[in-house]
């Protein structure tokens, strides 16, 4: 009885340990990651002699023999973190261009280990709802659909109407007039740009996926189209206070274009298109104005000098 329980917890240890090798030694793992999350790559190989490579798209990044790290220049460098204790190598501050095919590749002195091969899927924040986007007239938006390409299915909507499809792996025709002779299709990285932007395409896009087996995460983004700033100016008038020999000064920064700006002044620094001064007589100011609506930034420059009533005329302003 007690030689058969201790065969029969042989054989269960020898499947065990069968089966945790596997599934670690599987290619093409899928993994999918986001926008700023980190990957680790860990060579859980038996260490004695043990020599491993880390690949990207076939490209070695990373470099491990005489149980040490090794120096390997590479674009990934700069974010990656290393660990001898359990042998691995981590790439941090993960982007949308680092999916692709992950390998670590490693022997000894007696052995060729099995490869592992990860397939690193980065999704990035546009997944989240209601991401603001915010463009200039005669732009493009691009608007990737980074899911798993297998059986996939996607819509493009602009205010819930959809205007692109892709499915069976190509794009469909899709009747809508919207975007007429201004949509890009892509099938590389399935995306749908479009470009000349107007003011009145501001609005609400969607990517909406599927595949056989999942329906994915919509993303939801929320377009903002501006003007370009063209003109900025200062606009001032002034009055005299005779008995206190000052003058009250009114500036306004008035900038032509888009109607959605944001102001602010250099000397004094505020915010806002008005600004009120006090100088006193024969007293100066060159005053900085800045007129932004995240697309696009313009300033000017003007200098003031306070005189008296009756000098208002002739020698009230200087720019």
């Amino acid at each position: 009885m007690n030689i058969f329980q201790e065969s029969r917890c042989s054989i269960l240890g020898v499947l065990l340990v069968f089966f945790l090798q596997g599934s670690c030694a599987d290619p093409d793992v899928e993994v999918h990651k986001a926008v700023g999350d980190s990957l680790e790559l860990i060579a859980d190989y038996p260490k004695k002699d043990l020599e491993v490579l880390w690949r990207y798209n076939d490209t070695t990044f990373a470099e491990y023999r005489n149980d040490d790290f090794q120096k390997v220049k590479s674009e990934l460098f700069n974010r990656l973190k290393m660990n001898k204790n359990n042998i691995n190598v981590t790439v941090t501050d993960l982007t949308l261009q680092d999916s692709g095919i992950f390998s670590v590749v490693a022997e000894s002195k007696s052995e060729m280990y099995k490869t592992k091969v990860f397939v690193l899927h980065v999704h990035g924040s546009c997944a989240d709802p209601d991401v603001e986007v915010h463009k200039a007239v005669g732009d493009s938006l691009e608007l990737i659909a980074d899911y798993p390409k297998k059986d996939l299915k996607v819509q493009w909507r602009y205010n819930q109407i959809a205007f692109a499809e892709y499915q069976n792996d190509d794009f469909q025709k899709v009747k809508s007039e919207l975007f007429n002779n201004r949509l890009k299709m892509n099938k590389n990285n399935i995306s749908v740009t479009v470009t000349d932007l107007t003011l009145q395409d501001s609005g609400r896009f969607s990517i909406v996926a599927e595949s056989k087996s999942e329906q994915y995460k919509s993303k939801h983004f929320v377009l903002h189209v501006h003007d370009l700033i063209r003109e900025v100016k200062i606009e001032d008038s002034y009055f005299w206070l005779q008995s206190k020999n000052l003058c009250m000064f009114h500036l306004r920064c008035v900038a032509s274009g888009d109607q959605n700006l944001s102001y602010s002044w250099i000397s004094p620094q505020t915010q806002g298109p008005q600004l009120n001064i006090n100088l006193s007589l024969t007293e100066s100011a060159t005053l900085s104005c800045t007129a932004n609506n995240t697309v696009s930034v313009k300033y000017t420059t003007k200098t003031v000098v306070c005189t008296d009533k009756s000098e208002v005329q002739q020698f009230c302003v200087k720019s």
